[in-house]
């Protein structure tokens, strides 16, 4: 979303939700640092510590930092902690997209929130990592000139 409180957690929740009762596996990267929503609600925030824990040439499955929280069969989460900086500041110390790769071996759908593009660059930085996207506008807002400049970014 370009503006804050749009709804993008509670997209992706129901976005997950769905997608289990089709029987498919999630997983849940909370990368906005600015309202880490996800991460207070489901998981214990582990990902400053995720650099020195992933190991690319351990399965996903064996490796202890994914025991997720989540008492939903098929749903991981991994969160985040609330801070002033970028995935590239937080995640400086890992491949993220040889982490994504792994993580598509394990999951159907990987579901990325990242924090409002009219006030952080972080989801422009997770964009190309992403084969799709999903915006989120609020039905209570207007859309604005700063918006229409991002959408023609995600575009």
């Amino acid at each position: 979303s370009t503006q804050k409180q749009a709804g993008k957690t509670t997209v992706i929740e129901s976005l997950a939700s769905s997608l289990l009762l089709s029987h498919k596996k999630v997983m849940i990267l909370d990368l906005n640092f600015g309202n880490n929503t996800i991460s207070q609600k489901h998981y214990p925030p582990a990902l400053q510590d995720i650099g020195d824990i992933v190991k690319y040439d351990i399965p996903f499955k064996d490796q202890e930092l994914f025991k997720s929280s989540a008492s939903i069969d098929g749903l991981h989460i991994i969160g985040c902690r609330e801070g002033n900086f970028t995935p590239s500041e937080a995640l400086h110390n890992i491949n993220l997209e040889r982490f994504l790769e792994m993580l598509k071996d394990e999951f159907d759908f990987i579901l990325i929130e990242g924090a409002a593009l009219n006030d952080f660059a972080d989801s422009r930085e997770l964009a190309v990592y992403a084969e799709d996207v999903l915006t989120v506008f609020s039905a209570a807002s207007a859309v604005s000139q700063e918006d229409n400049t991002f959408i023609q970014f995600l575009n």
